[in-house]
Protein backbone atom coordinates (compact mmCIF):
# COMPACT_ATOMS: atom_id res chain seq x y z
CA UNK A 1 0.00 0.00 0.00
CA UNK A 2 1.24 3.50 -0.88
CA UNK A 3 1.82 6.10 1.86
CA UNK A 4 0.42 9.63 1.66
CA UNK A 5 1.30 12.63 3.87
CA UNK A 6 -1.22 15.50 4.26
CA UNK A 7 0.07 19.05 5.04
CA UNK A 8 -1.98 22.20 5.63
CA UNK A 9 -2.04 24.87 8.33
CA UNK A 10 -5.86 24.85 8.34
CA UNK A 11 -7.28 21.89 10.40
CA UNK A 12 -10.54 22.04 8.42
CA UNK A 13 -8.63 21.42 5.16
CA UNK A 14 -6.80 18.44 6.70
CA UNK A 15 -10.13 16.96 7.82
CA UNK A 16 -11.58 17.61 4.37
CA UNK A 17 -8.68 15.80 2.67
CA UNK A 18 -9.23 12.76 4.90
CA UNK A 19 -12.96 12.43 4.14
CA UNK A 20 -13.19 13.68 0.52
CA UNK A 21 -11.01 10.83 -0.79
CA UNK A 22 -11.51 7.09 -0.24
CA UNK A 23 -7.77 6.58 0.17
CA UNK A 24 -7.96 2.78 0.50
CA UNK A 25 -9.77 2.53 -2.83
CA UNK A 26 -6.76 4.07 -4.57
CA UNK A 27 -4.25 1.96 -2.61
CA UNK A 28 -3.15 4.65 -0.12
CA UNK A 29 -2.84 4.81 3.65
CA UNK A 30 -2.33 8.12 5.47
CA UNK A 31 1.09 7.95 7.15
CA UNK A 32 0.93 11.37 8.84
CA UNK A 33 -0.37 14.93 9.04
CA UNK A 34 1.45 18.25 9.54
CA UNK A 35 0.54 21.93 9.80
CA UNK A 36 3.91 23.39 8.72
CA UNK A 37 6.81 22.56 6.45
CA UNK A 38 9.38 21.88 9.18
CA UNK A 39 7.27 19.20 10.88
CA UNK A 40 6.40 17.77 7.48
CA UNK A 41 10.07 17.46 6.54
CA UNK A 42 10.76 15.34 9.64
CA UNK A 43 7.85 13.02 8.79
CA UNK A 44 9.07 12.70 5.21
CA UNK A 45 12.56 11.76 6.42
CA UNK A 46 11.12 9.12 8.75
CA UNK A 47 8.36 7.66 6.49
CA UNK A 48 9.48 8.43 2.91
CA UNK A 49 5.86 8.71 1.67
CA UNK A 50 5.01 7.94 -1.96
CA UNK A 51 2.77 11.02 -2.18
CA UNK A 52 2.79 14.39 -0.36
CA UNK A 53 -0.18 16.76 -0.60
CA UNK A 54 0.90 20.16 0.69
CA UNK A 55 -0.37 23.70 1.06
CA UNK A 56 1.78 26.52 -0.38
CA UNK A 57 1.58 29.17 2.33
CA UNK A 58 2.44 27.82 5.76
CA UNK A 59 4.42 29.06 8.79
CA UNK A 60 8.10 28.11 9.41
CA UNK A 61 8.65 26.60 5.95
CA UNK A 62 6.21 27.02 3.05
CA UNK A 63 5.25 24.32 0.57
CA UNK A 64 7.66 25.38 -2.18
CA UNK A 65 10.61 25.48 0.23
CA UNK A 66 9.65 22.02 1.43
CA UNK A 67 9.47 20.65 -2.12
CA UNK A 68 12.81 22.27 -3.01
CA UNK A 69 14.51 20.75 0.07
CA UNK A 70 13.12 17.28 -0.62
CA UNK A 71 13.94 17.41 -4.34
CA UNK A 72 17.61 18.09 -3.50
CA UNK A 73 17.84 14.80 -1.60
CA UNK A 74 18.60 11.71 -3.66
CA UNK A 75 17.36 9.67 -0.69
CA UNK A 76 13.68 10.73 -1.07
CA UNK A 77 11.52 10.08 -4.12
CA UNK A 78 8.06 11.39 -3.11
CA UNK A 79 5.55 12.75 -5.61
CA UNK A 80 3.93 16.13 -4.72
CA UNK A 81 0.49 17.66 -5.22
CA UNK A 82 0.21 21.37 -4.29
CA UNK A 83 -2.88 23.00 -2.75
CA UNK A 84 -3.25 26.77 -2.88
CA UNK A 85 -5.81 29.52 -2.66
CA UNK A 86 -3.67 31.67 -4.94
CA UNK A 87 -4.05 31.33 -8.70
CA UNK A 88 -0.70 32.88 -9.48
CA UNK A 89 1.40 31.82 -12.46
CA UNK A 90 4.67 32.32 -10.53
CA UNK A 91 3.68 29.57 -8.07
CA UNK A 92 2.81 27.22 -10.90
CA UNK A 93 6.11 27.95 -12.63
CA UNK A 94 8.12 27.28 -9.44
CA UNK A 95 6.19 24.08 -8.74
CA UNK A 96 6.79 22.73 -12.24
CA UNK A 97 10.57 23.19 -11.85
CA UNK A 98 10.48 20.57 -9.10
CA UNK A 99 8.40 18.11 -11.14
CA UNK A 100 5.26 18.54 -9.03
CA UNK A 101 2.58 16.07 -10.16
CA UNK A 102 -0.34 18.51 -9.96
CA UNK A 103 -1.58 21.87 -8.65
CA UNK A 104 -5.10 22.16 -7.13
CA UNK A 105 -6.80 25.41 -6.17
CA UNK A 106 -8.81 25.91 -3.01
CA UNK A 107 -11.61 25.54 -2.18
CA UNK A 108 -11.19 21.85 -2.92
CA UNK A 109 -13.51 20.16 -5.38
CA UNK A 110 -14.33 16.48 -4.68
CA UNK A 111 -14.36 15.41 -8.30
CA UNK A 112 -11.16 17.23 -9.24
CA UNK A 113 -9.30 15.94 -6.15
CA UNK A 114 -10.34 12.34 -6.77
CA UNK A 115 -9.41 12.55 -10.45
CA UNK A 116 -5.90 13.79 -9.58
CA UNK A 117 -5.41 11.16 -6.86
CA UNK A 118 -6.55 8.40 -9.23
CA UNK A 119 -4.07 9.56 -11.89
CA UNK A 120 -1.13 9.69 -9.43
CA UNK A 121 -2.07 6.28 -7.98
CA UNK A 122 -2.03 4.82 -11.51
CA UNK A 123 1.43 6.32 -12.14
CA UNK A 124 2.73 4.86 -8.85
CA UNK A 125 1.30 1.40 -9.63
CA UNK A 126 2.86 1.34 -13.08
CA UNK A 127 6.24 2.43 -11.70
CA UNK A 128 5.93 -0.11 -8.86
CA UNK A 129 5.12 -3.03 -11.19
CA UNK A 130 7.94 -2.11 -13.53
CA UNK A 131 10.45 -1.84 -10.67
CA UNK A 132 9.12 -5.00 -9.00
CA UNK A 133 9.53 -7.04 -12.20
CA UNK A 134 13.11 -5.78 -12.57
CA UNK A 135 13.84 -6.54 -8.91
CA UNK A 136 12.58 -10.12 -9.24
CA UNK A 137 15.01 -10.75 -12.07
CA UNK A 138 17.91 -9.15 -10.22
CA UNK A 139 17.04 -10.84 -6.89
CA UNK A 140 17.78 -14.32 -8.25
CA UNK A 141 21.23 -13.22 -9.40
CA UNK A 142 22.26 -11.23 -6.34
CA UNK A 143 20.92 -13.74 -3.78
CA UNK A 144 23.04 -16.47 -5.34
CA UNK A 145 26.12 -14.22 -5.44
CA UNK A 146 25.76 -13.11 -1.80
CA UNK A 147 25.19 -16.70 -0.63
CA UNK A 148 28.40 -17.82 -2.36
CA UNK A 149 30.42 -14.96 -0.84
CA UNK A 150 29.27 -15.42 2.77
CA UNK A 151 30.21 -19.10 2.45
CA UNK A 152 33.77 -18.31 1.44
CA UNK A 153 33.87 -17.77 -2.33
CA UNK A 154 36.01 -14.77 -3.28
CA UNK A 155 35.56 -14.27 -7.04
CA UNK A 156 35.90 -10.71 -8.33
CA UNK A 157 33.03 -11.30 -10.76
CA UNK A 158 30.67 -11.84 -7.77
CA UNK A 159 31.81 -8.62 -6.08
CA UNK A 160 31.44 -6.62 -9.32
CA UNK A 161 27.87 -7.81 -9.90
CA UNK A 162 26.80 -6.96 -6.33
CA UNK A 163 28.42 -3.51 -6.51
CA UNK A 164 26.65 -2.80 -9.80
CA UNK A 165 23.19 -4.08 -8.77
CA UNK A 166 23.21 -2.40 -5.33
CA UNK A 167 25.08 0.69 -6.54
CA UNK A 168 27.84 0.36 -3.93
CA UNK A 169 31.04 2.34 -4.50
CA UNK A 170 34.50 0.75 -4.39
CA UNK A 171 35.42 2.40 -1.08
CA UNK A 172 31.91 2.67 0.33
CA UNK A 173 31.36 1.26 3.85
CA UNK A 174 28.93 -1.63 4.28
CA UNK A 175 27.24 -3.13 7.33
CA UNK A 176 25.37 -6.36 8.00
CA UNK A 177 22.16 -6.23 10.03
CA UNK A 178 21.18 -9.78 11.03
CA UNK A 179 17.58 -10.39 12.14
CA UNK A 180 16.35 -13.46 14.00
CA UNK A 181 12.84 -14.25 15.22
CA UNK A 182 12.85 -14.98 18.95
CA UNK A 183 10.00 -17.47 18.59
CA UNK A 184 10.53 -19.35 15.31
CA UNK A 185 7.89 -21.82 14.17
CA UNK A 186 8.80 -25.44 14.78
CA UNK A 187 9.60 -27.58 11.77
CA UNK A 188 8.88 -31.12 12.91
CA UNK A 189 6.44 -32.57 10.37
CA UNK A 190 6.03 -32.30 6.59
CA UNK A 191 2.68 -30.55 6.96
CA UNK A 192 4.29 -27.96 9.21
CA UNK A 193 7.22 -27.38 6.84
CA UNK A 194 4.86 -25.82 4.31
CA UNK A 195 3.55 -23.49 7.04
CA UNK A 196 7.10 -22.62 8.11
CA UNK A 197 8.11 -21.73 4.55
CA UNK A 198 4.96 -19.66 4.08
CA UNK A 199 5.63 -17.85 7.37
CA UNK A 200 9.20 -17.04 6.29
CA UNK A 201 7.86 -15.67 3.03
CA UNK A 202 5.42 -13.43 4.91
CA UNK A 203 8.15 -12.23 7.28
CA UNK A 204 10.37 -11.42 4.31
CA UNK A 205 7.53 -9.41 2.76
CA UNK A 206 6.99 -7.54 6.03
CA UNK A 207 10.67 -6.53 6.18
CA UNK A 208 10.60 -5.52 2.51
CA UNK A 209 7.58 -3.29 3.22
CA UNK A 210 9.69 -1.38 5.73
CA UNK A 211 12.72 -1.20 3.43
CA UNK A 212 10.58 -0.02 0.53
CA UNK A 213 10.68 -1.23 -3.07
CA UNK A 214 13.85 0.75 -3.77
CA UNK A 215 15.81 -1.24 -1.17
CA UNK A 216 14.34 -4.76 -1.33
CA UNK A 217 17.45 -6.07 -3.10
CA UNK A 218 19.41 -5.36 0.09
CA UNK A 219 17.51 -8.12 1.98
CA UNK A 220 18.75 -11.73 2.07
CA UNK A 221 18.10 -14.97 3.96
CA UNK A 222 20.89 -17.21 5.22
CA UNK A 223 20.78 -21.01 5.52
CA UNK A 224 19.82 -20.76 9.22
CA UNK A 225 16.49 -19.09 8.46
CA UNK A 226 17.66 -15.63 9.52
CA UNK A 227 17.28 -12.45 7.48
CA UNK A 228 20.03 -9.92 6.94
CA UNK A 229 20.18 -6.47 5.42
CA UNK A 230 23.31 -5.43 3.55
CA UNK A 231 23.25 -1.75 4.48
CA UNK A 232 25.23 1.09 2.95
CA UNK A 233 25.03 4.88 2.94
CA UNK A 234 23.80 4.93 -0.65
CA UNK A 235 20.54 3.09 0.07
CA UNK A 236 17.66 4.94 -1.57
CA UNK A 237 14.95 6.83 0.25
CA UNK A 238 14.99 8.25 3.76
CA UNK A 239 16.87 5.24 5.12
CA UNK A 240 17.90 5.40 8.74
CA UNK A 241 19.26 2.15 10.20
CA UNK A 242 17.88 2.79 13.68
CA UNK A 243 14.45 3.83 12.37
CA UNK A 244 14.39 0.86 10.00
CA UNK A 245 15.17 -1.65 12.78
CA UNK A 246 12.52 -0.13 15.05
CA UNK A 247 9.88 -0.24 12.31
CA UNK A 248 10.74 -3.87 11.48
CA UNK A 249 10.53 -4.73 15.19
CA UNK A 250 7.06 -3.16 15.48
CA UNK A 251 5.79 -4.73 12.26
CA UNK A 252 6.94 -8.25 13.16
CA UNK A 253 5.40 -7.92 16.64
CA UNK A 254 2.08 -6.64 15.25
CA UNK A 255 1.79 -9.20 12.46
CA UNK A 256 3.45 -12.29 13.98
CA UNK A 257 3.31 -11.67 17.75
CA UNK A 258 7.03 -12.33 17.96
CA UNK A 259 9.91 -10.17 19.10
CA UNK A 260 13.14 -10.13 17.10
CA UNK A 261 16.79 -9.96 18.05
CA UNK A 262 19.12 -7.92 15.87
CA UNK A 263 22.90 -8.02 15.49
CA UNK A 264 24.82 -5.23 13.75
CA UNK A 265 28.34 -5.55 12.36
CA UNK A 266 30.98 -2.85 12.19
CA UNK A 267 31.04 -0.55 9.17
CA UNK A 268 33.78 -1.90 6.90
CA UNK A 269 34.89 -0.44 3.55
CA UNK A 270 34.38 -2.34 0.32
CA UNK A 271 32.03 -5.10 -0.83
CA UNK A 272 34.99 -7.49 -0.45
CA UNK A 273 34.25 -7.25 3.30
CA UNK A 274 30.80 -8.85 2.89
CA UNK A 275 31.79 -12.20 4.42
CA UNK A 276 33.56 -10.40 7.26
CA UNK A 277 30.58 -8.23 8.26
CA UNK A 278 28.22 -11.22 7.99
CA UNK A 279 30.45 -13.26 10.32
CA UNK A 280 30.70 -10.32 12.74
CA UNK A 281 26.91 -10.08 12.92
CA UNK A 282 26.57 -13.87 13.29
CA UNK A 283 28.99 -13.86 16.21
CA UNK A 284 27.27 -10.88 17.83
CA UNK A 285 23.89 -12.64 17.55
CA UNK A 286 25.20 -15.48 19.72
CA UNK A 287 25.28 -13.02 22.62
CA UNK A 288 21.48 -12.82 22.46
CA UNK A 289 21.78 -15.97 24.58
CA UNK A 290 23.01 -13.75 27.44
CA UNK A 291 21.28 -10.42 26.69
CA UNK A 292 17.83 -11.96 26.21
CA UNK A 293 15.15 -11.64 23.57
CA UNK A 294 14.15 -8.41 21.82
CA UNK A 295 17.74 -7.20 22.02
CA UNK A 296 20.03 -5.31 19.64
CA UNK A 297 23.69 -6.33 19.81
CA UNK A 298 26.48 -4.39 18.14
CA UNK A 299 29.58 -6.39 17.25
CA UNK A 300 31.79 -3.65 18.72
CA UNK A 301 30.18 -4.33 22.14
CA UNK A 302 31.13 -8.02 22.22
CA UNK A 303 34.25 -8.44 20.09
CA UNK A 304 36.54 -8.27 23.15
CA UNK A 305 34.50 -10.87 25.04
CA UNK A 306 35.21 -14.36 23.65
CA UNK A 307 32.81 -17.22 24.35
CA UNK A 308 33.97 -19.88 26.80
CA UNK A 309 33.71 -23.57 25.82
CA UNK A 310 35.03 -25.03 29.10
CA UNK A 311 32.71 -27.33 31.05
CA UNK A 312 35.19 -29.51 32.91
CA UNK A 313 34.77 -27.85 36.36
CA UNK A 314 31.06 -28.67 36.63
CA UNK A 315 30.11 -31.73 38.70
CA UNK A 316 26.53 -32.93 38.19
CA UNK A 317 26.74 -35.70 40.82
CA UNK A 318 25.44 -33.39 43.57
CA UNK A 319 22.43 -32.49 41.43
CA UNK A 320 21.80 -36.17 40.79
CA UNK A 321 21.69 -36.77 44.54
CA UNK A 322 19.30 -33.81 44.99
CA UNK A 323 16.94 -35.40 42.44
CA UNK A 324 17.26 -38.76 44.24
CA UNK A 325 16.52 -37.13 47.63
CA UNK A 326 13.78 -34.81 46.37
CA UNK A 327 15.85 -31.79 47.46
CA UNK A 328 14.44 -29.13 45.13
CA UNK A 329 15.86 -26.31 47.27
CA UNK A 330 19.40 -27.71 47.03
CA UNK A 331 18.96 -28.37 43.31
CA UNK A 332 17.71 -24.81 42.77
CA UNK A 333 20.73 -23.42 44.60
CA UNK A 334 23.21 -25.51 42.57
CA UNK A 335 21.57 -24.61 39.24
CA UNK A 336 21.60 -20.92 40.25
CA UNK A 337 25.34 -21.16 40.90
CA UNK A 338 26.06 -22.99 37.64
CA UNK A 339 24.03 -20.61 35.47
CA UNK A 340 25.52 -17.60 37.23
CA UNK A 341 28.94 -19.00 36.31
CA UNK A 342 27.77 -19.47 32.70
CA UNK A 343 26.66 -15.84 32.57
CA UNK A 344 29.86 -14.40 34.06
CA UNK A 345 32.18 -16.44 31.82
CA UNK A 346 30.01 -16.10 28.68
CA UNK A 347 29.88 -19.88 28.30
CA UNK A 348 28.99 -20.78 24.71
CA UNK A 349 25.33 -21.77 24.13
CA UNK A 350 26.41 -25.18 22.76
CA UNK A 351 28.33 -25.90 25.97
CA UNK A 352 25.46 -24.86 28.22
CA UNK A 353 23.07 -27.08 26.26
CA UNK A 354 25.53 -29.97 26.63
CA UNK A 355 25.41 -29.49 30.41
CA UNK A 356 21.59 -29.45 30.36
CA UNK A 357 21.51 -32.63 28.24
CA UNK A 358 23.84 -34.38 30.66
CA UNK A 359 21.66 -33.34 33.60
CA UNK A 360 18.61 -34.68 31.75
CA UNK A 361 20.35 -38.01 31.22
CA UNK A 362 21.37 -38.19 34.88
CA UNK A 363 17.81 -37.50 36.06
CA UNK A 364 16.06 -39.83 33.63
CA UNK A 365 18.59 -42.53 34.42
CA UNK A 366 17.48 -42.31 38.07
CA UNK A 367 13.80 -42.58 37.15
CA UNK A 368 14.50 -45.55 34.87
CA UNK A 369 16.65 -47.21 37.53
CA UNK A 370 13.52 -47.44 39.68
CA UNK A 371 11.45 -48.67 36.75
CA UNK A 372 9.57 -45.38 36.93
CA UNK A 373 6.91 -44.42 34.40
CA UNK A 374 8.03 -42.20 31.54
CA UNK A 375 4.42 -41.28 30.69
CA UNK A 376 4.21 -37.57 29.90
CA UNK A 377 7.92 -37.07 30.57
CA UNK A 378 8.98 -38.10 27.06
CA UNK A 379 6.75 -35.47 25.46
CA UNK A 380 7.96 -32.80 27.89
CA UNK A 381 11.58 -33.72 27.16
CA UNK A 382 11.00 -33.48 23.41
CA UNK A 383 9.30 -30.09 23.75
CA UNK A 384 12.03 -28.80 26.07
CA UNK A 385 14.78 -29.91 23.68
CA UNK A 386 13.00 -28.28 20.74
CA UNK A 387 12.77 -25.02 22.71
CA UNK A 388 16.50 -25.31 23.53
CA UNK A 389 17.36 -24.86 19.87
CA UNK A 390 16.53 -21.16 20.00
CA UNK A 391 16.47 -19.79 23.53
CA UNK A 392 18.26 -17.60 26.04
CA UNK A 393 20.28 -18.41 29.14
CA UNK A 394 17.49 -17.18 31.44
CA UNK A 395 14.79 -19.25 29.69
CA UNK A 396 17.06 -22.30 29.58
CA UNK A 397 17.63 -22.05 33.33
CA UNK A 398 13.88 -21.76 33.96
CA UNK A 399 13.13 -24.75 31.72
CA UNK A 400 15.90 -26.76 33.38
CA UNK A 401 14.43 -26.13 36.85
CA UNK A 402 10.92 -27.05 35.70
CA UNK A 403 12.13 -30.29 34.14
CA UNK A 404 14.13 -31.21 37.26
CA UNK A 405 11.00 -30.66 39.33
CA UNK A 406 9.14 -33.13 37.09
CA UNK A 407 12.02 -35.62 37.44
CA UNK A 408 11.79 -35.43 41.23
CA UNK A 409 8.01 -36.03 41.05
CA UNK A 410 8.52 -39.04 38.76
CA UNK A 411 11.30 -40.44 40.95
CA UNK A 412 9.18 -40.18 44.09
CA UNK A 413 6.25 -41.88 42.34
CA UNK A 414 8.49 -44.72 41.09
CA UNK A 415 8.54 -48.17 42.76
CA UNK A 416 11.61 -49.70 44.42
CA UNK A 417 14.93 -49.00 42.68
CA UNK A 418 16.06 -51.65 40.19
CA UNK A 419 18.26 -51.58 37.12
CA UNK A 420 17.51 -55.12 35.98
CA UNK A 421 14.11 -54.16 34.54
CA UNK A 422 15.71 -51.57 32.27
CA UNK A 423 18.30 -54.09 31.05
CA UNK A 424 15.52 -56.65 30.48
CA UNK A 425 13.69 -54.13 28.28
CA UNK A 426 16.86 -53.42 26.32
CA UNK A 427 17.63 -57.14 25.89
CA UNK A 428 14.09 -57.67 24.60
CA UNK A 429 14.53 -54.75 22.21
CA UNK A 430 17.79 -56.25 20.89
CA UNK A 431 16.06 -59.59 20.37
CA UNK A 432 13.43 -57.90 18.21
CA UNK A 433 15.81 -55.61 16.29
CA UNK A 434 19.13 -57.52 16.14
CA UNK A 435 19.13 -57.43 12.31
CA UNK A 436 19.20 -53.61 12.32
CA UNK A 437 22.23 -51.34 12.64
CA UNK A 438 22.01 -51.02 16.43
CA UNK A 439 24.28 -48.54 18.18
CA UNK A 440 24.74 -48.05 21.92
CA UNK A 441 24.40 -44.26 21.56
CA UNK A 442 21.04 -44.50 19.80
CA UNK A 443 19.78 -47.13 22.23
CA UNK A 444 20.80 -44.94 25.17
CA UNK A 445 18.87 -42.00 23.71
CA UNK A 446 15.81 -44.17 23.16
CA UNK A 447 15.85 -45.38 26.78
CA UNK A 448 16.80 -41.94 28.17
CA UNK A 449 20.13 -43.10 29.56
CA UNK A 450 23.65 -41.75 29.41
CA UNK A 451 25.59 -43.90 26.86
CA UNK A 452 28.57 -44.40 29.18
CA UNK A 453 26.31 -45.33 32.08
CA UNK A 454 24.32 -47.75 29.89
CA UNK A 455 27.52 -49.47 28.74
CA UNK A 456 28.61 -49.95 32.34
CA UNK A 457 25.16 -51.09 33.45
CA UNK A 458 24.90 -53.58 30.58
CA UNK A 459 28.28 -55.11 31.36
CA UNK A 460 27.42 -55.38 35.05
CA UNK A 461 24.09 -57.16 34.43
CA UNK A 462 25.01 -59.41 31.49
CA UNK A 463 28.73 -59.96 31.91
CA UNK A 464 29.20 -58.78 28.31
CA UNK A 465 29.64 -55.46 26.59
CA UNK A 466 26.77 -54.23 24.44
CA UNK A 467 28.56 -55.19 21.19
CA UNK A 468 29.51 -58.64 22.53
CA UNK A 469 25.90 -59.29 23.50
CA UNK A 470 24.62 -58.12 20.10
CA UNK A 471 27.01 -60.52 18.32
CA UNK A 472 25.96 -63.31 20.70
CA UNK A 473 22.28 -62.78 19.81
CA UNK A 474 22.97 -62.53 16.07
CA UNK A 475 25.07 -65.70 16.00
CA UNK A 476 22.42 -67.49 18.05
CA UNK A 477 19.81 -66.59 15.43
CA UNK A 478 22.21 -67.58 12.65
CA UNK A 479 22.57 -71.04 14.24
CA UNK A 480 18.78 -71.44 14.10
CA UNK A 481 18.75 -70.53 10.41
CA UNK A 482 21.59 -72.97 9.68
CA UNK A 483 19.61 -75.71 11.41
CA UNK A 484 16.22 -75.02 9.86
CA UNK A 485 16.71 -73.48 6.39
CA UNK A 486 18.61 -74.12 3.16
CA UNK A 487 19.66 -70.44 3.02
CA UNK A 488 23.15 -69.60 1.71
CA UNK A 489 25.80 -68.16 4.03
CA UNK A 490 25.61 -64.61 2.60
CA UNK A 491 21.81 -64.66 2.91
CA UNK A 492 22.01 -65.73 6.55
CA UNK A 493 24.63 -63.06 7.24
CA UNK A 494 22.36 -60.37 5.78
CA UNK A 495 19.32 -61.68 7.66
CA UNK A 496 20.97 -61.48 11.09
CA UNK A 497 22.50 -58.03 10.54
CA UNK A 498 25.92 -58.57 8.89
CA UNK A 499 26.54 -56.89 5.54
CA UNK A 500 29.87 -58.68 5.08
CA UNK A 501 29.77 -62.51 4.84
CA UNK A 502 33.46 -62.82 5.76
CA UNK A 503 32.95 -60.72 8.89
CA UNK A 504 29.96 -62.89 9.78
CA UNK A 505 32.06 -66.05 9.35
CA UNK A 506 34.82 -64.62 11.58
CA UNK A 507 32.35 -63.71 14.33
CA UNK A 508 30.59 -67.08 14.06
CA UNK A 509 33.88 -68.94 14.48
CA UNK A 510 34.95 -66.70 17.41
CA UNK A 511 31.74 -67.51 19.32
CA UNK A 512 31.04 -71.15 18.33
CA UNK A 513 34.67 -72.28 17.70
CA UNK A 514 33.71 -73.60 14.24
CA UNK A 515 32.85 -72.30 10.79
CA UNK A 516 29.18 -71.87 9.80
CA UNK A 517 29.56 -74.56 7.10
CA UNK A 518 30.99 -77.04 9.64
CA UNK A 519 28.22 -76.20 12.10
CA UNK A 520 25.56 -76.84 9.43
CA UNK A 521 27.22 -80.13 8.38
CA UNK A 522 27.60 -81.34 12.00
CA UNK A 523 24.00 -80.44 12.77
CA UNK A 524 22.77 -82.30 9.69
CA UNK A 525 24.83 -85.35 10.75
CA UNK A 526 23.44 -85.32 14.29
CA UNK A 527 19.93 -85.05 12.94
CA UNK A 528 20.48 -88.03 10.58
CA UNK A 529 21.82 -90.30 13.39
CA UNK A 530 18.94 -92.37 14.85
CA UNK A 531 18.33 -91.90 18.52
CA UNK A 532 18.32 -95.28 20.41
CA UNK A 533 15.98 -95.21 23.34
CA UNK A 534 16.79 -97.18 26.53
CA UNK A 535 14.02 -99.75 26.78
CA UNK A 536 14.61 -100.08 30.47
CA UNK A 537 13.30 -96.52 31.00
Amino acid sequence: MFKVLLIDDEPSVLEGLKIMVDWGRYGFSICGEATNGEDALEIIKACNPHLVITDIRMPAMDGLQLIKTVSQSAMICSKFIILSGYDEFSYIQAAMRYSVSDYILKPLDDEELNTVINRVAKQLREAYLSEEATNQQLAFIINNDVYRIIHGEKKQSLYKRIKFILDIGDEEAIQCVLIELDHPARDSRDAERVEVLERKKRISSAIKDVLGLRNVLHLFEDNEGRFFILANKGMKGAFSLETCIQQIREKIMNEFRSSISVAISDEVKGIESLQKVYEQASLALKYKFFKGEDSTINYKEVRGTPLCYDLCDIDASGMREDIRNGNMEGLHRKIDQVFSSFSKSFTAPETVKMFVNNLQFEGIQLVRSRNGSMEGLSEELLEFNQDMESTTLAKLKKGCLQFCKRLIEKFEQSPQETTKDVISEIKQYILLHYSEDLKLQELAKQFYLNPVYLGQLFKKNTGMSFNEYLHFVRIGEAKKLLQRTPMKMNEIAQTVGYHDAEYFTAKFKAITKCLPSDYKRNWAGQKATPVIKDKSI
